[in-house]
C-alpha cells in the first residue's frame, strides 16, 4: 500500500496471508499493535497522561496525511481522491470493524491513514523504537485487501451523509427553543439573501466556471446562521442562471444547460467529527468526482471562527476552500467579525464579495421582528395582550433603557420572548441579565412557553457547565454523544442529579443541547455558541467556588497572555 506500489487483487489473499487469517483481520490486528506502541512510547518518553499521548498521536497522523500527500505530488504520482482531516477514536473503531469483516475492502481515505501510521514508525519520536517488520507487515496487508469505492472513492457513496448533515443544520436552525415556534415563523428578511441567491446561481451551470468565495460578517447573534438557513432554503431546487458576457445590449452569451441547485450546509464544527463512514469533507471531495454533483453544489459554511482557533482547524478550512477552488464550486462563508483576519489567511485570496450583518434596524426590522414573535409567543392570548407586550417591549427600546441592545439583536431578542412570554417581558433587563434568566429557567429548572409550572424541577447546571467544560478541553463548540456521557462525571464541577445519559437526555428536551439524543458518534453542541461561552464561563466560577481553586484564573490570564486570539471579548 506504499505511494506508488501496485495494489494485488483479492485473489492473493489465501497465498500471502495464510490459510486462516484474512488479510483484514490481519490489518486490524497489526494496526491496532502499531498505534498501542506509539501511544505507549509517548506517555512514556514525553511522560504524557492517556487523554494527552492520544490527542498528540492524533496529531501527528494528521500531519503525516498531509506530508504524504504532499510526497505523491512531489513525486507526480495521482492524489489519492479522499481527503480524510478527521482522526477520532469512533473513526479507528470503525476501521478496526470494517477490516475485520469477511468482505473487507479498504478505501483510499482509510488507505491513506492505515499509510499514514505505518510510515510514523520511520519518524520522531518514534524513529528507532518500532520494529520497521511491523510496518513491513501492515503495508503487505493492507495491499491483499481490495480497493473501495466507499467515501473518498469517487464514487456516489456518501451523499446521504451529506444530505443529513444538511438537514441536520437545517434543522438545528429552524428550530427555536420552544417546539410551536420555529424560524421560519419569525425569520425577517435583511435585504440581502435574493441578491446573494442570484450571485450564486449565475454561472452554476458553467464546465470551467472561476472559484466564488462570498463571506458573511457579523457580531455573534446577528443572525449568520439564519442568513445561511434562509438562503440554503431558498437556494434549493432553483435553476441556475445563465452568465452575462458583458455585450452591450446585456444579451446572455452563456449556451450552458440549466441545472438544479443542490445547496450543501455545513456547521463548522461537524468538518472536525466522524460521521458514519468517514468525515464529511472526505465524503465530499469523493463526490465532486461526478461532474452532474459538481456542476449542481453550492457550500455554505457556518461559524467558521470554529475552525480557526488551532492549526488543525485551519487546515481543515483550508481544505475545503481549496477542494472548492480546485473544482469551481461557489462557497459561502459565515465568520464573526473579530475573526476575519485569520480567515482571509487561510483564504489566501480576496474573496468575491463581503456581507456584513449588524443587529436589527430601527424603523423596520425591529417593528416587523417583536411583531412577528408577539404574534407567535402570544398566540393563545387576546388581540390587547399581544399588543400590551409588543408595547412594553418597542417602548423601553425607544427610551434607550438597556432594552434597546437586547431588541436590536436577532439571538436576544429571541432568548427575550422564550424567558418571559406569556408574561409581559422586563423593561429593565440587559443582555447580561437576560443570559442568567434564560439560564434559571431552562437550565436550572425546566419552566415551559405556555406552562403554567415546572415541567422538570432538575437543576442541570453541572451537567450544562460539564458539557461546557469538556468542549473547552478539546478546543472545539461540540462533541460526540458517546464523548460527553463518557466525561461527563468527573467533568461537572458539582454531582449530577441524575445519570449522565439522562442529563443529555434531558438538556436536548430542553432545547439548551442541539444534535442527536443518542450516545453514539452523533453530535451535541449548545443552541447557540455564545450559550456555551456563557456556560464555559460559570463552569469555572463553579470550580473556584467549589474547590477552592482560585489558580484557575490566574492560568487563565497567562494563557490569555501567551495565545490573545483565544479571548472571546
Amino acid at each position: 500500500m506504499a505511494s506508488g506500489s501496485t495494489r494485488r487483487t483479492p485473489r492473493s489473499a489465501g497465498r500471502d496471508s495464510g490459510p486462516r487469517t484474512a488479510p483484514g483481520v490481519r490489518a486490524a490486528r497489526l494496526l491496532k499493535e502499531l498505534i498501542g506502541h506509539q501511544l505507549l512510547l509517548l506517555r512514556t518518553k514525553q511522560q504524557l497522561d492517556e487523554q494527552q499521548a492520544s490527542d498528540a498521536w492524533r496529531e501527528l497522523v494528521r500531519r503525516q496525511l498531509r506530508k504524504d500527500r504532499e510526497d505523491r505530488k512531489r513525486k507526480g504520482q495521482p492524489r489519492l481522491p479522499g481527503r480524510m482531516t478527521v482522526v477520532h477514536p469512533v473513526t479507528l473503531q470503525r476501521l478496526y470493524s470494517e477490516l475485520e469483516q469477511p468482505d473487507a475492502e479498504l478505501g483510499s481515505d482509510r488507505q491513506a491513514l492505515v499509510e499514514a501510521v505505518a510510515h510514523l514508525c520511520v519518524e520522531p519520536p518514534f524513529r528507532g523504537y518500532i520494529p520497521g517488520s511491523l510496518a513491513g507487515e501492515l503495508k503487505k496487508a493492507g495491499q491483499l485487501l481490495p480497493p473501495s469505492r466507499t467515501a473518498g472513492g469517487g464514487g456516489w457513496a456518501g451523499k446521504k451523509e451529506l444530505e443529513a448533515a444538511t438537514s441536520a443544520a437545517l434543522r438545528a436552525a429552524d428550530r427555536l427553543n420552544d417546539a410551536d415556534v420555529s424560524l421560519s415563523q419569525v425569520y425577517i428578511t435583511r435585504g440581502c439573501e435574493e441578491r446573494l441567491a442570484r450571485r450564486l446561481l449565475t454561472g452554476l451551470a458553467q464546465a470551467n466556471r472561476a472559484p466564488r468565495v462570498e463571506l458573511v460578517l457579523g457580531e455573534p447573534g446577528t443572525g449568520k446562521t439564519s442568513l445561511l438557513w434562509n438562503l440554503t432554503t431558498r437556494l434549493t431546487g432553483r435553476s441556475s442562471l445563465p452568465d452575462p458576457q458583458g455585450g452591450e445590449d446585456g444579451e446572455t452569451r452563456d449556451g450552458a444547460p440549466r441545472v438544479h441547485c443542490q445547496p450543501l450546509l455545513l456547521r463548522a464544527d461537524d468538518l472536525l467529527l466522524p460521521h458514519e463512514t468517514t468525515d464529511l469533507l472526505t465524503l465530499f471531495d469523493g463526490l465532486l468526482h461526478q461532474p452532474t454533483y459538481r456542476a449542481s453544489v453550492i457550500v455554505l459554511l457556518d461559524s467558521v471562527d470554529v475552525l480557526l482557533a488551532d492549526d488543525h482547524g485551519r487546515a481543515v478550512c483550508r481544505e475545503l476552500v481549496d477542494c472548492c477552488a480546485e473544482h469551481g464550486v461557489p462557497l459561502v462563508i459565515s465568520c464573526r467579525t473579530r475573526d476575519q483576519d485569520l480567515l482571509y489567511d487561510v483564504l489566501g485570496t480576496t474573496p468575491s464579495a463581503v456581507q456584513e450583518l449588524g443587529d436589527f434596524r430601527f424603523g423596520g426590522e425591529v417593528e416587523h421582528a417583536v411583531d412577528a414573535y408577539c404574534a407567535h409567543y402570544y398566540r393563545d392570548q387576546t388581540a390587547a395582550r399581544r399588543r400590551e407586550a409588543y408595547d412594553a417591549v418597542i417602548g423601553a427600546a425607544v427610551r434607550g433603557l438597556p432594552m434597546r441592545e437586547v431588541v436590536a439583536r436577532p439571538l436576544t431578542l429571541r432568548m427575550l420572548f422564550e424567558v418571559y412570554a406569556p408574561q409581559v417581558p422586563t423593561t429593565e433587563i440587559d443582555a447580561a441579565g437576560l443570559y442568567d434568566a434564560y439560564w434559571t429557567k431552562r437550565v436550572a429548572g425546566d419552566r415551559r412557553h405556555g406552562s403554567a409550572g415546572i415541567v422538570d424541577a432538575d437543576d442541570l447546571s453541572p451537567a450544562a457547565e460539564g458539557v461546557a467544560r469538556i468542549m473547552l478541553r478539546d478546543g472545539g463548540v461540540a462533541v460526540t454523544s458517546a464523548h460527553a456521557v463518557r466525561l461527563l462525571g468527573t467533568a461537572a464541577p458539582r454531582p449530577l442529579p441524575v445519570t449522565a445519559p439522562a442529563a443529555l437526555t434531558a438538556l436536548h428536551r430542553r432545547n439548551v443541547l442541539t444534535g442527536s439524543e443518542g450516545h453514539d458518534g452523533s453530535s451535541t453542541r449548545f443552541f447557540h455558541q455564545t450559550l456555551y461561552e456563557y456556560a464555559a464561563g460559570r463552569c469555572l466560577v463553579s470550580l473556584v467556588n467549589a474547590r477552592h481553586q482560585p489558580e484557575i484564573f490566574e492560568q487563565l490570564g497567562r494563557r490569555l497572555e501567551a495565545t490573545p486570539d483565544d479571548c472571546v471579548p
